[in-house]
C-alpha cells in the first residue's frame, strides 16, 4: 500500500511539472510572438552580425573603413534590393568567450541570418568570462563530456529548469555566497581604485586614445606624455607610452613604463591587459624571455594580492603565467562549439574568419582555424594566404599599421574575401 502511495505521489509530481512546463512554454510563445510583431520593422532585411575583437571593431583605420562597414557597402552595391545590414559588434580586447556572450545578449535584437566571428588572439591574456576556468574545472577531453553536455542542453531548453535556475541564482545572490569563479558565477563584490582625473587630464587621455585607434601613434604618444606631467601616478599614460616604445623596438624603456602601469592600475583586469605588453606572444613559453616575464609577475604577486585580494589575482593575473599553450586551443574549440550549438537552435549560419597573419603569432598551432571550421563543418574565410599573396604586391605599411592592425586597404581585402566565401556557399539572398 505504501509502495503504491509513493508511485502515485511520484506520478503527481511528474504531471505537475509537465503541466508547469506546458504553461511556461505557452506564455513564452505568446510573449515571443508579441516581441516579433514589435520588432518586425527593426528586423526587416537580411542581417549579418560580425563579432570579434579590435580587428572587427576596426582599429587602425577610420571607423567607416572597418571590414564590417566595407562588407556592408560591397554587398549593398551588388545586392541593391536585398536590404542587407552588416552590424559591427566588435569590441577591442575581447576574448572569444566574451564575444559569444555579447552576441547572445544582442542576438534577439538583431536576429541575424549569418554570424561572422574573428576572435581568439586575446585569449592568452584576457581571462575575464573566459572558458579557461571551465576547462580547468571540467576536463575537455573527458569521454563523459558529450553525455553531460547533451543532458545540459536538454535541461536548458526546458522553461521549468530555467525558472528553477533563475530562482536559485537570485536566492544565491541575495545570500551573497558568490565564491565560484566561472562564466555565470561571480567573484565577491568590491570597489576598485578609480584614478582621479581633472577635465584637462581626461581630455588628453581621450584624444590620445583616439589617435591610437586611428593609427596616429606619434600624436597619441604626445598626448600621453602631456598627461604624465599632470599625474605621473596614473596607469593609462604609462601604459600607452610603454606600448609606443614597444612598437619602436625600445624594449628596456617599454618594460619600465609597462611595469609602472601595472603597479598603478586600479583593477586586476587592467593589470592582465598591461602584462601582455611585457611578453612576446610569438615566443614559446619555454623561452628565456618568458621565464623572465614569469619571474617578474611572481615577484609582484604579493603586491597585487595586497591591493586586489587573492581571488582576483587568481582569476585575472595568475593565468597569464600558469596556462598551458594547449589550453588556448581547447578554449577556442570549446567556445566555437558552444557558438555553433547556439546558432543551430536559432537557425543562423556561422562563418569563421582567420586573422590576416599566422596564428602562431598568438600561440596557436598552424591551421587552428581551418581545423575548427572543418570540425564544425562551417565555412572558413582564410585570410592568411590572401595577405601572404598581397604582401608580395604591396608594402607592409599599406596593409598594416604600426601596431599590427589592418589599414583601410587591409580591411577592404578581408571584406572582399568574406564576400567570395559567402557567395561560394550560397549564403547570400537572391539578387
Amino acid at each position: 500500500m505504501l509502495k503504491l502511495h509513493k508511485v502515485n505521489l511520484f506520478a503527481r509530481v511528474i504531471i505537475f511539472f509537465l503541466f508547469l512546463e506546458f504553461i511556461l512554454q505557452l506564455i513564452s510563445l505568446l510573449l515571443l510572438s508579441k516581441i516579433k510583431k514589435q520588432d518586425s520593422n527593426r528586423n526587416e532585411g537580411f542581417n549579418i552580425v560580425c563579432i570579434g575583437d579590435s580587428f572587427t571593431y576596426g582599429i587602425g583605420a577610420p571607423k567607416q573603413y572597418s571590414y564590417p562597414n566595407q562588407l556592408k557597402n560591397l554587398l549593398n552595391t551588388i545586392y541593391p534590393n536585398s536590404h542587407i545590414n552588416v552590424i559591427n559588434l566588435g569590441i577591442s580586447g575581447y576574448n572569444s568567450s566574451q564575444c559569444i556572450k555579447y552576441l547572445k545578449e544582442k542576438f534577439d535584437f538583431y536576429n541575424p541570418k549569418i554570424v561572422i566571428i574573428l576572435a581568439g588572439m586575446n585569449n592568452c591574456w584576457n581571462f575575464l568570462d573566459s572558458s579557461y576556468f571551465r576547462i580547468k574545472q571540467f576536463k575537455y577531453d573527458n569521454p563523459l563530456k558529450y553525455r553531460i553536455k547533451f543532458v545540459g542542453a536538454f535541461l536548458s531548453s526546458l522553461k521549468t529548469y530555467k525558472l528553477i535556475k533563475i530562482t536559485f541564482l537570485n536566492l544565491k545572490s541575495r545570500l551573497r555566497s558568490r565564491q565560484s569563479i566561472d562564466r555565470g558565477f561571480y567573484l565577491p563584490e568590491r570597489e576598485f581604485l578609480i584614478p582621479k582625473r581633472t577635465n584637462k587630464m581626461q581630455k588628453l587621455l581621450n584624444q590620445g586614445l583616439k589617435y591610437w585607434e586611428d593609427g596616429k601613434f606619434e600624436l597619441s604618444e604626445a598626448c600621453y606624455r602631456e598627461a604624465l606631467k599632470l599625474n605621473p601616478d596614473d596607469y593609462e599614460p604609462h601604459w600607452y607610452v610603454g606600448r609606443f616604445y614597444s612598437l619602436n623596438g625600445v624594449k628596456e624603456k617599454a618594460r619600465e613604463e609597462l611595469i609602472l602601469a601595472a603597479k598603478y592600475a586600479g583593477h586586476p583586469y587592467t593589470v592582465s591587459a598591461i602584462l601582455v605588453g611585457l611578453q612576446d606572444r610569438r615566443e614559446s613559453r619555454n623561452s628565456e624571455n618568458f621565464k623572465e616575464f614569469s619571474n617578474l609577475v611572481k615577484s609582484l604577486r604579493s603586491y597585487w594580492v595586497g591591493k586586489f585580494g587573492e581571488e582576483y589575482v587568481q582569476y585575472f593575473i595568475d593565468p597569464a603565467i600558469s596556462y598551458k599553450e594547449t589550453d588556448l586551443e581547447k578554449i577556442l574549440f570549446y567556445d566555437f562549439e558552444e557558438l555553433i550549438n547556439y546558432l543551430s537552435q536559432k537557425k543562423t549560419k556561422l562563418v569563421i574568419l582567420s586573422y590576416p597573419f599566422h596564428a602562431t603569432q598568438f600561440r596557436y598551432p598552424v591551421g587552428i582555424y581551418y581545423r575548427i571550421s572543418n570540425y564544425l563543418r562551417v565555412p572558413l574565410v582564410d585570410n592568411v594566404p590572401l595577405f601572404d599573396k598581397y604582401l608580395k604586391i604591396y608594402k607592409r605599411e599599406e596593409l598594416f599599421d604600426t601596431g599590427g592592425h589592418c589599414t583601410s586597404k587591409g580591411y577592404g581585402l578581408i571584406a572582399e574575401n568574406i564576400y567570395g566565401v559567402l557567395k561560394k556557399h550560397n549564403l547570400l539572398p537572391a539578387n
